[in-house]
């Protein structure tokens, strides 16, 4: 399959829209490799083979095969139903024809069924035909590549299927021939007959979504459609317990088909013929795994890391409306605000013999803060507490990040300080918390969002119950082995400001034993956050003292926007 051919009629589709006969909807052109099992699909297709015209126990039918650049070979099998054989079409190997299909699974393979009538709708395209002129270019670009090909046009032509297997990557597997496959072992499904998820981390659209956890290292990207599974039959136990996430296999005379849920996979089978092996082992000399190797340093760098990221993603609606809590969970959304508004307010004071933070409200360089409990300050350091309003387009989430955790969200060579005498550590922060999102230079940017150009990024999230100042019970959420992955030039410049240099890996995994780390993983106590008058304030009084302490429930996580 020529991939750039591919592409390039995919983009030509894309521009044309077909109308729903009897209800004037637009709907979509498919290619064929893009379809799935849905209920209606309109494609353009070559006819390769026609069958007679046959009598079912209520109507007449015609099987038909039709093909695109994205689905050579054998490509799709359709077959037309109608109540007379008046209402059959006449077709002929080579013309180019439009349909609406249903879309559905039989034999292992896709196969299309014409619609009832008002829905049904079929027309042979040729040379002089009448219609819009974006129908009749994607029928020359077909009939010119049909004949590209040197077919024979004949009524009884069967497509040949005898080429010789070949060894290639995942974004040109076809369902319905052999190939030999170079891949990389993501996970091992250990069922009656294991399925082993391969990846070379190219794209195929017939491939869908993972839902399995992605271990790490590997990117979180290759769910989408760049994982393929391959059921090994006659494997030995001995051979199962070999594939190792991360090693490197060929697999020999694989076959390629759709699934039962209308997505490609593959299945290998012991050759008891010429006794070859099925899988074999390679190393980083093969040229097909060279080639995974560039394609993973061309893959983005993820905003952020996950550490033992093995929960399914689920939706923040869906997190939102479990019953069960507590429960850990994994998602993918942006930051919308956060809390404090002052990114000064994000370390604060914390005394370890009293297990609880408070904000100094008149904070003074050559003064130590005290513990307003204890009055003493030989316990004294400072921790990170703020939380972030997360969304990823289903609902929002107000989530807490603080203690032990925060130091490792924000990296171990961040640490806490007084945020208002220590402006290195100040920049610092603002250029780590830029990772995820841009703001404006100054602490309070008036009416203008704070939050812009905010990315998308994996995070871990806990729920947990927390009593509130009524006594009442109500879920709340943490962020935790979550980091932020910082670009080597960030991380220079950080260290250049602080004065001394740092490591030169794009993460930091090691976390900073801390006396902090004996806040309670379930109600981490919040200092209330300093913040201009008449914007986002706890829902205590403000601070008069010179310290103030404050509870988890007092407060305030950042409030949802208004829809």
């Amino acid at each position: 399959m020529d991939a750039t051919l591919a592409d390039q009629y995919r983009q030509r589709l894309a521009a044309v829209h077909a109308t729903v006969p009897g209800v004037g909807a637009k709907m979509p052109y498919f290619a064929l490799a893009d379809l799935r099992v849905s209920d209606v699909r309109h494609v353009f297709g070559i006819v390769a083979s026609v069958g007679p015209v046959c009598q079912t126990s209520r109507d007449m039918k015609r099987s038909l095969s039709i093909v695109d650049m994205t689905l050579p070979g054998k490509g799709l099998s359709v077959n037309y139903f109608g109540p007379t054989q008046e209402d059959i079409p006449n077709v002929s190997p080579g013309d180019v024809v439009k349909m609406a299909i249903k879309v559905q699974v039989f034999g292992n393979r896709l196969q299309g069924v014409s619609l009832p009538p008002p829905l049904r709708s079929f027309t042979v395209l040729g040379e002089g035909a009448e219609a819009p002129q974006d129908e009749l270019e994607v029928a020359q670009m077909l009939r010119e590549w049909w004949r590209s090909l040197n077919r024979p046009q004949s009524s009884i032509y069967t497509p040949s299927f005898a080429s010789p297997r070949e060894t290639t990557a995942i974004a040109n597997l076809l369902p319905g021939k052999f190939y030999d496959l170079v891949a990389q072992v993501v996970m091992v499904l250990k069922t009656t007959h294991p399925i082993v998820l391969l990846t070379d981390y190219t794209v195929n659209p017939s491939l869908g979504h993972r839902n399995e956890p992605i271990p790490p290292p590997f990117p979180a990207e290759i769910a989408d459609r760049r994982i393929l599974g391959c059921t090994i039959w006659d494997a030995t136990p001995e051979m199962v317990a070999s594939l190792v996430p991360g090693k490197y296999i060929q697999i020999f005379n694989m076959r390629c088909k759709i699934g039962s849920y209308g997505v490609l996979d593959a299945e290998v089978r012991k050759d008891t013929k010429f006794r070859k092996q099925m899988v074999v082992f390679v190393d980083e000399s093969n040229p097909f795994v060279r080639a995974m190797s560039e394609r993973i340093a061309a893959l983005p760098t993820p905003p952020t890391t996950l550490e033992h990221g093995g929960l399914n993603r689920i939706s923040i609606k869906a997190a939102c409306s479990m019953h069960l809590i507590p429960n850990k969970f994994r998602c993918k959304a942006r930051v919308v605000e956060y809390l404090p508004r002052d990114l000064r307010d994000f370390a604060r004071p914390y005394c370890a013999a009293c297990n609880a933070s408070f904000v100094r409200s008149d904070p003074r360089p050559d003064e130590a803060p005290l513990c307003p409990e204890c009055s003493t300050s030989d316990w004294i350091e400072y921790v990170f507490m703020f939380s972030l309003l997360l969304t990823d387009g289903t609902e929002y989430l107000p989530v807490i990040v603080s203690g032990d955790e925060a130091r490792y969200f924000l990296g171990s060579d961040l640490a806490p300080a007084d945020l208002y005498f220590d402006e290195s550590r100040l920049q610092q922060l603002r250029l780590r918390l830029s990772c995820l999102w841009t703001m404006p230079d100054a602490s309070d940017c008036g009416d203008a969002p704070r939050v812009q150009d905010a990315a998308a990024f994996e995070c871990m999230i806990e729920s947990y119950m927390s009593v509130q100042a009524d006594g009442t019970r109500a879920p709340r959420y943490k962020l935790f082995n979550t980091q932020i992955c910082v670009p080597q030039s960030d991380r220079q410049q950080a260290a250049d400001a602080l004065g001394h240099s740092h490591t030169a890996s794009g993460v930091l995994s090691s976390r900073t034993p801390s006396r902090a780390n004996a806040l309670s993983p379930h109600e981490p106590p919040l200092a209330t956050p300093r913040t201009p008058q008449g914007r986002l304030t706890p829902n205590s009084a403000p601070a008069t003292a010179a310290t103030t302490r404050t509870h988890a429930s007092e407060y305030t996580t950042p409030t949802r926007p208004a829809r």
